[in-house]
């Protein structure tokens, strides 16, 4: 064809090259039909895995997107090509001039004559459809996994609900499935309503918390610890003791959790510590924050407190003077705390056990060596050890009340209360 055109080839090279960067473009597309086909036979399996809906929705979303592009790149060479091919044609017509060079051209133009962008346009077609049809599959499969989640995942919020909010006649009923969003619904007196329009400011703190509980409660969540920051308002009593009772306690016996509450009602803070005393729950206070320094936070149990609890436990039975013991050891912490803290010596670490306190307290003013070996023997005798051992005795008051004693007489003579 080069040599039909002799020594102005311009009009043929323009040509092939159309016909070159065609071909070029085909195989692209017909390389991206093939990734998209991998990417919608995998869709099944993504949307299995709840983690990995979103993602699949996101493939879905941008398949038929994808696909109009693709066709457009196709369109667009294709018309490139019928462009080049008709000013071609006209040349190659001028320089026909016998019957033979016809043969021999129709044998050359016959394939460059088939349109293979209809095949690739019957492909898309025919790849639309089928791209619909599994669309429409996929949002049927979410549509099913997406209720069976939300009712499983519903009778937890539930559960918590009731649990703060017990026999209250306003029950929360069910979520629902928006484009971007869940609506959550509540019932009361067995009608349906919108819970964000009609539930009360303390009603929706409740299920707040119920929602947020439920997430951060799910199974399989590698965190071992939650945090709750002022959780119920302050004038909302009766979810407030719900919270402490019932909530504090699922969370800690139930699920093993360690539950750390942020709270400016002094009330609340001090049932919670009040009714879990027994896990030995650690009371801060936190004050005076500047943006320089940072916040003051300090233990909020005095030693006279402490002192005071542990001679009440100390006369209870074996689970109350096993308790004692615990308290006692706590006591000999804060006095060698609040004494370091009022001499103005160098206090323990934060993370320092008794034992290794005593010496932060022999080196502060106004001690001797006859208080400091004292609170060694009584934090050898309230050492936890022993005193867990199946078989061990647990001490009776007349065992423990001389170390509180002690305490308290180091305490007076250090003018500490």
């Amino acid at each position: 064809m080069v040599k039909l055109f002799g020594e102005s080839p311009e009009p043929c090279n323009i040509f092939l090259q159309a016909h070159d960067s065609t071909r070029t473009i085909i195989n692209q597309l017909i390389t991206s039909f093939t990734n998209r086909q991998q990417n919608v036979q995998t869709l099944h399996e993504m949307v299995q895995n709840p983690e990995s809906v979103q993602q699949a929705r996101e493939v879905v979303d941008s398949l038929e997107h994808d696909i109009e592009n693709f066709c457009l790149s196709g369109k667009n060479a294709a018309q490139n090509y019928i462009n080049a091919y008709n000013q071609f044609e006209h040349e190659l017509l001028n320089r026909i001039s016998s019957e033979d060079s016809i043969k021999e051209i129709d044998a050359v133009m016959a394939p460059l004559a088939s349109l293979k962008q209809i095949t690739v346009l019957s492909h898309y077609y025919a790849l639309l459809n089928d791209s619909l049809g599994l669309l429409r599959q996929i949002e049927e499969h979410i549509q099913i996994i997406q209720s069976r989640l939300f009712n499983t995942r519903g009778q937890e919020i539930s559960l918590w609900y009731d649990m703060m909010n017990p026999g209250a006649s306003v029950r929360y009923c069910r979520m629902e499935a928006g484009t971007d969003s869940i609506t959550l619904w509540a019932q009361s007196f067995g009608v349906d309503m919108n819970a964000v329009s009609c539930l009360s400011q303390c009603q929706l703190n409740c299920l707040g918390l119920s929602v947020n509980l439920m997430r951060v409660t799910t199974t399989g969540t590698p965190y071992n610890f939650l945090i709750m920051d002022d959780p119920v308002q302050s004038m909302d009593d009766d979810h407030c003791q719900a919270l402490i009772c019932s909530v504090i306690n699922d969370l800690l016996s139930n699920r093993n959790l360690q539950v750390i509450v942020f709270s400016h009602v002094q009330g609340m803070v001090d049932a919670i510590r009040d009714l879990y005393y027994n896990l030995q729950p650690i009371r801060l206070r936190i004050s005076d924050f500047e943006v320089n320094q940072g916040p003051i936070i300090e233990l909020d149990e005095s030693l006279q407190q402490a002192l005071i609890r542990a001679r009440a436990l100390a006369r209870g039975n074996e689970e109350n003077r096993r308790l004692a013991v615990k308290v006692v050891r706590r006591c000999v912490e804060l006095l060698i705390r609040e004494t370091c803290r009022s001499t103005n010596s160098t206090p323990p670490p934060d993370n320092a056990t008794a034992n290794n306190m005593v010496p932060y307290f022999r080196t502060c003013n106004g001690t001797t060596p006859q208080q400091a070996q004292g609170l060694q023997q009584t934090i050898h005798f309230s050492d936890p050890g022993p005193h867990t051992q199946v078989g061990w005795p647990v001490p009776i008051e007349s065992q423990i009340l001389p170390h509180i004693q002690r305490m308290e007489q180091v305490a007076q003579a250090l003018m500490l209360f």
